[in-house]
């Protein structure tokens, strides 16, 4: 394995407090989960692709999102404002705002034959809304209620509809478009409200509810009386699902233990309490059904896996897929947050100095913060991207930075004197944009950026080639600026010719979506890495895959293959470039293309026999791996302590032993 000086960052300031899980949706049709954190932010995550970050959706100041559904493959949001948002199928750009009457939203389902949307308000009402050829069209209200529809639930047969309210439980006839059934819940103190935060109903018509008193109840859904109630949970109980069978129901809450209940007895008509998972820390806000198993999430930022073939479970973690670090020369480092972007000098180390391999080196100087930029209006910052540094006149450097929010594309040169005490930092921001430079989700810096008088003008814009249908997420350029290539979530990857703007060539299309990509320093080669934790390298002059990539194809050990988090850096290692540096959220791996692969049915490493994968586990929650000058590695962490340690206090938990 290669000796690096690594620099260790511990100082990027990730803030998991704006981004609690409030709401999960999943579409079964298009293997697709749609999450709304308490930013007012959406996430699309793809399945199949190995649970992949595809894209965030910005929040926007006038919209909050208190609930989320699909509707024929069609995402929609809605919240305090009282409009329902449609998303495009394919871009998940927001196309249209339809307003709801009865104030704000709390809640909205989708029918089983998805032609109808059900919306409860704070005004008491359940409206009825057709969707029909991709168009809202608003149907009919039902009768208006005392208190605000908390939860609301369809009957599989779509006739009949439950809603959760204060101290209540309706069942509404829709043919009717009436009350056919009351259930009135009793309180723990008169003057302490019983909340219903959800409910369900399962083929055999049973109702399944939570509610603020801790308690998971089973109801017969004809006739409302009460089947069997558990007293499952200390505090709030917030989510419960159903599968698909209706023998199998899963609850949670403000007591972050999830239990699961199952039908009993020789009719399968009574129910008993099964088993109770904690892998939280904090709330359980919304659970959902997915293949795999059971999906939770809540305040702790953690989206969590629960399989239930096995005891195991998987913890997806929040970070965004898409690097939000950036390296540059003279050790400058570009960190990217949720509406601004910051410039670090890293420190450097006391020259000539050498230590034992896992030692620190001593600092001469500290790592500075050079620069802080606010995007206008406090908007979310989608992508950024700093440039190679160069010498300017007559002392110091220069160094382009540019970020990007859903409305605007931004432009910086910064005049830098590092050898000055305190560093003198001087900002300018590009104007004149042309209309052609349109807000971005991916970003980089070439040779082939031209300038007149500090005046940008566009060189060429190049049509993609085939046209994704669900937009690009990743690019990269040669070092010579002269190739670029694209990735896109229909899984193609395509290489241009930048000068001229014609395509060179397509990979193959793969079975999964790339997640990172890299070109060869200086050969014709391109490196990409793929959801499934393939790793591919095509030579885009012969337009084949290369030598190396036809010998290991289908050779990728177990334990490289199974459960691992995507990957999300992925570099040629400049001291040797027959070694890719390869990180995810838990490992950084130094995959060495002289040295053979161990056995494809390994599921275990062995670290005493010499192979192509040399992993290090040392580092935790890796926002980003990249390599500097002279054999210097840029590590950036995010301490699990340091995350904790900013959410909100927990439901205290008596621990046995104390």
């Amino acid at each position: 394995m290669g000796d690096f000086r690594v620099h260790r960052v511990k100082f990027y300031n990730y803030d998991p407090t704006s981004k609690a899980i409030n709401n999960l949706a999943y579409s079964s049709s298009n293997a697709r989960l749609a999450l709304s954190r308490s930013d007012n932010s959406i996430e699309i995550w793809s399945c199949k692709d190995n649970w992949l970050l595809e894209q965030t959706i910005p929040s926007e100041p006038e919209h909050t999102v208190e609930a989320l559904t699909w509707c024929q493959d069609v995402l929609f949001s809605a919240g305090l404002s009282g409009f329902i948002n449609q998303f495009h199928h394919e871009n998940f750009k927001k196309i249209r705002s339809f307003p709801c009457d009865g104030g704000s939203i709390w809640c909205l389902n989708s029918s089983h034959d998805q032609t109808l949307i059900a919306v409860g308000t704070e005004g008491g009402s359940v409206s009825l809304l057709d969707f029909l050829e991709g168009t809202i069209k608003f149907n009919c209200s039902l009768a208006r209620q005392k208190h605000r529809i908390i939860s609301l639930a369809w009957h599989p047969n779509d006739e009949r509809m439950a809603t959760g309210t204060i101290d209540n439980i309706l069942i509404w006839s829709l043919s009717q478009k009436c009350v056919v059934q009351s259930i009135s819940l009793p309180r723990e103190s008169p003057n302490k409200e019983t909340i219903v935060w959800g409910v369900r109903f399962t083929k055999d018509n049973t109702l399944i509810s939570v509610d603020s008193s801790g308690y998971t109840s089973f109801w017969d859904g004809k006739f409302g009386t009460l089947l069997k109630n558990f007293r499952s949970h200390k505090a709030d109980v917030l989510c419960l699902c159903v599968d698909e069978e209706g023998n199998r129901v899963w609850s949670s809450g403000v007591d972050p233990a999830i239990v699961r209940f199952e039908r009993s007895g020789s009719d399968k008509k009574s129910w008993k309490q099964v088993r109770s998972i904690a892998h939280h820390t904090h709330d359980v806000r919304s659970l959902a059904l997915v293949p795999d198993g059971i999906l939770s999430a809540g305040v702790d930022n953690v989206l969590i896996l629960n399989r239930n073939k096995s005891d195991s479970y998987r913890k997806l973690l929040g970070f965004p897929q898409q690097n939000l670090i950036h390296a540059s020369n003279e050790n400058l480092v570009l960190f990217q947050y949720n509406a601004a972007i910051e410039l670090w000098k890293l420190g450097t180390a006391v020259a000539k100095e050498t230590v034992p391999p896992g030692d620190c080196f001593q600092l001469e100087s500290d790592p500075r913060l050079l620069l802080k930029l606010q995007a206008a209006d406090e908007q979310s910052i989608v992508c950024s991207a700093i440039s190679q540094s160069k010498a300017a006149e007559p002392s110091g450097s220069i160094v382009w930075v540019a970020y990007s929010s859903a409305d605007e594309l931004a432009i910086f040169w910064i005049v830098l004197d590092l050898q000055s005490v305190p560093p003198l930092v001087d900002v300018h921001q590009v104007t004149g944009m042309p209309e052609e430079a349109l807000p971005a989700v991916s970003l980089v810096f070439s040779q082939m950026w031209e300038m007149d008088n500090i005046r940008p003008r566009l060189v060429c814009s190049v049509p993609l080639d085939p046209a994704p249908t669900q937009g690009a997420h990743l690019l990269s350029v040669t070092h010579d600026g002269k190739h670029f290539a694209v990735g896109d979530h229909d899984n193609n990857v395509s290489i241009y010719r930048l000068k001229k703007g014609r395509i060179l060539c397509t990979l193959p299309s793969h079975s999964c979506q790339p997640v990172a990509m890299c070109f060869h320093p200086t050969e014709a080669l391109l490196a990409i890495a793929y959801s499934d934790q393939q790793i591919v390298e095509f030579d885009y002059h012969n337009c084949s895959f290369s030598e190396w990539c036809r010998r290991v194809s289908g050779h990728f050990p177990k334990f490289w293959l199974n459960d691992r988090p995507n990957i999300h850096s992925l570099y040629y290692n400049p001291g040797n470039v027959q070694q890719f540096i390869i990180a995810n959220h838990q490992h950084l791996t130094l995959l060495d293309k002289t040295e053979d692969f161990p056995p494809p049915q390994m599921k275990q490493p062995d670290d005493d026999k010499p192979e192509a994968f040399h992993t290090v586990s040392r580092y935790q929650y890796l926002a980003h791996v990249e390599p500097l000058e002279e054999n210097e590695l840029l590590v950036v962490e995010v301490q699990p302590a340091s995350l904790f340690s900013k959410l909100p206090p927990a439901l205290p938990q008596k621990k046995f032993g104390v």
